[in-house]
This record gives structure tokens, C-alpha cells and sequence, in this order.
């Protein structure tokens, strides 16, 4: 009788793996111990969910149509052309491209990006967002941030409009 706890146990666990035919593309014999094969395991399965079309999806970029945020370098980028944007931009941007299904209503967005404890001017939301309109406008997006009047912002591509 094997303990489940137990290091027999463990290694019971993951031989099944080396004669499977749907994995047998890992290379087991490189790992000592299972701790280790699990954690390399896991992180093959994340490469490959990752991967989109045989190409890999950069998990630092945002895309919305044909608009895409850079996580990393705070760049808003469409077809060819691309812009820096500031950090509140960023976040409004990174917040309406995180929720597109969604309307942003101007106290979720003040409460999520300036926090609780603020003192927001009362037309400050608008003023970056007419920055952000004219920061797409520079780069040619098809996205446009679209008010919704007494409820909110949204995202919206002129390009799937019907």
C-alpha cells in the first residue's frame, strides 16, 4: 500500500506521462525529480496556449480592432504608425481594452484609475479622453472612443460597425 503523501506516490503519478502518445513530444529524461517536471510541464502548456496561428501572442500588448497597447513601453500602435501615450491614458486605454463589451462609467473609471481618495477636477476624464481621441486620430485607427451619453465610454471599430 502506497501513501498518497509519499514520494512513491509522486513518481507514480507522472510515469504515466513518458508512454503517452499525446505528450510524447516532452523530453522527460532531462528532469530529476517530479517538482521539477510538473513546473516545466506547466510552463510548455502555457507556451503553447499562448500561441495563436503558429504565432506567438505577446502577453504585453492589448488589442482592440486594429489598435494595439504596448503593456510594457506605453505605446499605443496602428498599422504602421505609433504613439506614446501618458500614464492616465494609458490606464483609461488599458481599462476600456480590457473591458470592450463593457461601457466605462465615469465612476468605475475614477474610482479604478485615480482611486478613492482624489481630487478629480470634474471634467478631467474628459479632457484625457479627448486626448485619446486625438492621439488615434494621429495614428489612423479605425477605434474611436465613443460617449455614451449619461452612462459612459466604450470602445467601438468604425471597421465592424454595421
Amino acid at each position: 500500500l502506497i501513501k498518497q503523501g509519499s514520494r512513491r506516490y509522486a513518481k507514480r503519478q507522472w510515469t504515466w506521462f513518458r508512454h503517452d502518445p499525446r505528450v510524447q513530444w516532452f523530453d522527460f529524461t532531462q528532469y530529476a525529480d517530479e517538482q521539477a517536471l510538473q513546473a516545466a510541464l506547466l510552463a510548455r502548456i502555457r507556451a503553447v496556449a499562448r500561441r495563436k496561428d503558429n504565432d506567438l501572442v505577446d502577453e504585453y500588448t492589448l488589442k482592440f480592432g486594429d489598435l494595439s497597447l504596448d503593456l510594457k513601453a506605453y505605446t499605443l500602435t496602428s498599422g504602421s504608425d505609433s504613439i506614446k501615450v501618458s500614464v492616465k491614458e494609458y490606464e483609461i486605454l488599458k481599462y476600456l481594452m480590457e473591458h470592450p463589451q463593457f461601457i466605462a462609467t465615469r465612476d468605475d473609471m475614477i474610482t479604478k484609475i485615480w482611486g478613492f481618495d482624489n481630487e478629480l477636477e470634474s471634467n478631467n476624464i474628459e479632457v484625457y479622453i479627448s486626448f485619446i481621441r486625438k492621439k488615434l486620430a494621429h495614428i489612423k485607427s479605425n477605434v474611436t472612443v465613443v460617449t455614451v451619453r449619461g452612462v459612459g465610454y466604450k470602445l467601438e471599430d468604425k471597421c465592424s460597425k454595421t
